[in-house]
């Protein structure tokens, strides 16, 4: 489905109207279509009146006449500036359809700051108003008009995958977020399981009696606060940081080497993935060296900090498994709709052959688009 008709089509599932699709084949179009339709534009809706059948073109204006005929939840601020605006906006929108298709065209070579300019221009635009869609609390208008498009930018990656990472690198970079992230649970987590825990370390008897002689009452003679961090050896908070830390970057060098989704081996990219993860494993073994922790705090506090690394790093990029790791969720097909609109999936799109072959409800004639 076109990016244009795709637009009338929300607007018909945010009104819950009545229609019928028409699937026609752009090289064999039927005579009667060619009749009705002399300039061969999609989508056209059909109009069922007493006088005839009437055609709309255009799909903006489409959207508008549907949202005036179908009054339930309107989708036009009902503010006039506010209206206008979005109108204005609509209308800039159109620089990143000209740059989307000037990059398919010519390879990257013209358009891609015509996106990226219009896509800051909206960017700025939800960040004043602060609402979740562009539309308030709802999708409104312009969010429909505009999600067609956004939802196909990934498909520039198709067409020159190096110049599509280039400017993927223009957005955050959310691997400091993880990273910040990981270190923040990590650390109350660590702590938290000592002080509850409590397990004394391999030198606690010499922590205790410095000069190696216990006495009588088993009172400690030793410096209390060595006393007291003789105590913290479960789990060990030095493995725990090194695997959280070198951690989230061996996961995000994953990602931008694409060590697991490329579908063939690489031994130079595996190697640099485990890279942190041998140098998080030289500090984590360092710590039975002074006999200040068991081989149980190290194996658990390597697998609490690795774990909280993983964790932290999929709350803001895709598997490391998947045809998109390495891209932030902010950036992706499917979850740069939750980015925009708030939600995992504004589309009411499910599946395409469905709706394409929608009948007519309770067999009454109603509107069409083609």
């Amino acid at each position: 489905m076109n990016p244009y008709g795709h637009r009338v089509l929300l607007i018909l599932e945010a009104k819950k109207a009545k229609y019928e699709v028409y699937k026609l084949d752009p090289l064999r179009l039927p005579e009667w279509f060619k009749s009705k339709n002399p300039r061969l534009k999609i989508p056209v809706l059909e109009i069922p009146t007493d006088h005839g059948d009437r055609y709309l073109f255009e799909s903006v204006v489409i959207c508008d006449y549907l949202d005036e005929k179908y009054p339930r939840n309107p989708l036009h601020s009902k503010d006039p500036y506010v209206k206008a605006q979005d109108r204005l906006l609509i209308e800039r929108f159109n620089e990143l359809i000209k740059g989307s298709l000037e990059c398919f065209d010519t390879n990257f070579a013209f358009g891609s700051e015509q996106i990226m300019q219009t896509l800051d221009i909206f960017e700025k635009e939800l960040a004043t108003r602060e609402t979740t869609y562009f539309g308030g609390s709802r999708p409104g208008m312009l969010d429909y008009m505009i999600w067609p498009w956004v939802e196909r930018l990934y498909l520039l990656r198709c067409v020159n995958e190096r110049k599509f990472d280039e400017k993927r690198n223009l957005f955050p970079n959310f691997i400091l977020l993880a990273w910040s992230l990981a270190l923040g649970i990590n650390g109350v987590l660590t702590d938290g399981v000592k002080l509850i825990v409590g397990r004394p370390r391999p030198d606690f008897f010499y922590r205790c009696f410095p000069d190696g002689i216990e006495t009588a009452d088993m009172q400690c003679t030793g410096d209390p606060m060595a006393i007291m961090e003789g105590r913290k050896s479960f789990p060990s908070g030095h493995s725990s940081l090194s695997f959280c830390s070198l951690g989230v970057a061996a996961a995000w060098t994953c990602g931008r080497l694409r060590a697991l989704s490329r579908r063939r081996g690489s031994g130079v990219r595996v190697l640099c993935c485990l890279a942190p993860l041998a140098a998080a494993a030289a500090v984590a073994l360092s710590r039975t060296c002074d006999y200040h922790h068991h081989w149980e705090d190290i194996l658990v506090g390597s697998i609490l900090g690795f774990s909280t690394a993983i964790f932290c790093y999929r709350q803001h990029y895709n598997p490391l498994s998947s045809d998109l790791a390495g891209v932030p969720y902010i950036v992706s097909n499917y979850n740069l709709a939750k980015y925009l609109n708030g939600k995992p999936d504004v589309s009411p799109l499910k599946d395409p052959k469905e709706i394409e072959s929608t009948p007519l409800l309770n067999g009454n004639k109603s509107d069409k688009w083609i």
